[in-house]
């Protein structure tokens, strides 16, 4: 799981780094920013479900946050976003 979530990492940025050479610094802070704050959110939503219910709770947490992706991935391929 590591190794997938450094590729899509690395890929990422990739895409920050093809965009227009003036706003690759600023792009690329809130990409790091976001990605930063994602990871603060799922580490305390993954506390607070492990305090409330144990594992249990958590694998459910898991399972919500990557509906919430899969719902937003949907609407977006529905509306043509291509992300690039």
């Amino acid at each position: 799981m590591d190794v997938a979530i450094s590729g899509t990492h690395l890929l990422n940025l990739s895409v920050v780094y093809r965009l227009v050479e003036g706003g690759r610094a600023r792009i690329a802070s809130v990409y790091m920013t976001c990605y930063t704050l994602g990871g603060v959110v799922g580490s305390a939503a993954g506390t607070a479900a492990y305090r409330l219910g144990g594992w249990r709770a958590v694998s459910l947490a898991g399972a919500a946050f990557m509906a919430t992706g899969l719902a937003v991935w949907a609407r977006d391929a529905r509306a043509g976003f291509d992300g690039g």
